[in-house]
């Protein structure tokens, strides 16, 4: 739990109002990243342990100024499924093994599932754990849901040993993956990029690449960006 700034405080009894954010696996599983005003417990002024009141959390200690703090059972943490198979699927967590991964960017909104046919074209690279962000079905109802999405993403971008992105044939633009695609030219340097000729902002990654990552090849079909990956999570295995 990353403790942000104080946002407000009172002496009695010695609560404080603190804004908190929440993050899967640093340091320990959330729910959910989110940043929320919540109420802390002050439990000492030392590394010394405390005793924690009734109900409160002892995965929720944090430290700040040098004092030791505990969320209230309201905003203790709850851990997120942590899925070990080939295939990880949001909201699912993949805790980090030693075996390769791929995430699996690009296009989601108003396209077809191009990431069902990445997942079966890579289903037979030994050990590999495909990362996707396209759920089956997205709670379009439930209002915490982006949030939760935004935190899966950026953990397993950042996990992944490869980013293999798509940007296929759309009315959409694409903002997310397109926000993510220059992300990850700043970041990483393990990437595979394609776009549909139709894609409409074809030409802008193509252009944008040349400047940012110039040895980055921007295929035209996904079985030749399919066919890209696999050759770079080839060359990532450990010689034998």
């Amino acid at each position: 739990m990353k403790l942000m700034r104080r946002t407000a405080a009172t002496q009695a009894a010695g609560d404080a109002v603190f804004t908190a954010r929440c993050h899967h696996g640093y340091p320990a599983a959330w729910q959910c990243e989110r940043t929320e005003t919540v109420p802390l417990l002050f439990l000492s002024t030392g590394p010394s342990p405390v005793q924690l009141p009734d109900g409160w959390s002892t995965t929720a200690v944090a430290q700040l100024g040098g004092r030791t703090a505990a969320l209230c059972p309201e905003h203790s943490p709850r851990p997120a499924t942590v899925d070990r198979s080939g295939y990880i699927e949001a909201p699912h967590r993949h805790a980090p093994d030693g075996r390769p991964t791929v995430f699996l960017a690009g296009g989601i909104q108003s396209c077809e599932d191009w990431q069902s046919q990445a997942r079966t074209v890579l289903a037979d690279v030994p050990g590999l754990v495909v990362l996707n962000p396209r759920r089956a079905d997205f709670p379009l109802g439930n209002p915490d849901a982006e949030a939760e999405q935004v935190a899966w993403e950026s953990e397993h971008l950042r996990i992944a040993d490869l980013i293999l992105f798509w940007f296929p044939r759309s009315v959409s633009h694409q903002p997310i993956a397109l926000f993510e695609l220059g992300l990850a030219t700043q970041r990483w340097s393990r990437l595979v990029v394609g776009a549909d000729p139709a894609y409409l902002r074809r030409n802008n990654i193509v252009e944008q690449l040349s400047h940012l990552q110039p040895h980055t090849v921007v295929h035209s079909t996904l079985p030749s960006t399919l066919q890209a990956a696999r050759s770079m999570l080839e060359s990532l295995r450990p010689a034998s």
